[in-house]
């Protein structure tokens, strides 16, 4: 189980147990408590200290969960509340949500917002990708992936960043091109 899961699990949000009307509930009341933080991520971070940081993956992963599930307009409405604190991952994810919804001009038109205002040009980059891997434009998806690596900084976003390339590439059934790309990046699988 990943960290994020089990912070989940301990806090009931774990959407793999939740109902729609149970998640859809969920998200509203973290509308409600963002509305309250008031973009004050000093407040915020300090009440992710108090839980000991079970709070914040929670928060930040609700808006995919919610489009999942099919709740796009508050999973977009939650994305957006949540972009003082993770900005180009939260507009990627609206992104996300409007592809997951087929809804492609806004999930298009999001993306190239997102990839002429990021602040993180390898997330941005990286976000573009998975929104074309989910409107089945697979080629599309790989340049962007590609583009992530082309700008990633550190070491983190280039494992990020090639780890994302081959799995799109095993997806594909091009096993060797992946493990090729991973050796050349000093990648562990």
């Amino acid at each position: 189980m990943l960290k994020h899961e089990a912070a989940l699990n301990a806090h009931g949000l774990d959407d793999s147990r939740a109902s729609p009307p149970e998640l859809l509930e969920l998200g509203n009341a973290a509308l409600r408590f963002l509305k309250t933080v008031d973009g004050d991520l000093e407040l915020l971070s300090a009440l992710d200290d108090q839980l000991d940081g079970a709070l914040m993956l929670p928060l930040l992963d609700a808006p995919r969960r919610l489009s999942v599930a099919s709740e796009v307009e508050l999973a977009v409405e939650l994305a957006r509340a949540l972009a003082f604190c993770a900005r180009d991952d939260m507009h990627g994810e609206i992104a996300a949500a409007y592809a997951r919804a087929g809804r492609r001009e806004d999930a298009l038109a999001q993306v190239d917002s997102n990839l002429e205002t990021a602040e993180l040009p390898f997330l941005a980059e990286a976000r573009a990708g998975d929104v074309y891997q989910l409107l089945g434009d697979t080629d599309s998806a790989e340049a962007y992936f590609r583009r992530s690596l082309a700008v990633a900084g550190d070491g983190s976003e280039k494992r990020q960043a090639a780890l994302r390339i081959a799995n799109l590439l095993i997806d594909q059934g091009r096993e060797a091109e992946a493990s090729a790309l991973l050796a050349a990046e000093h990648v562990d699988r």
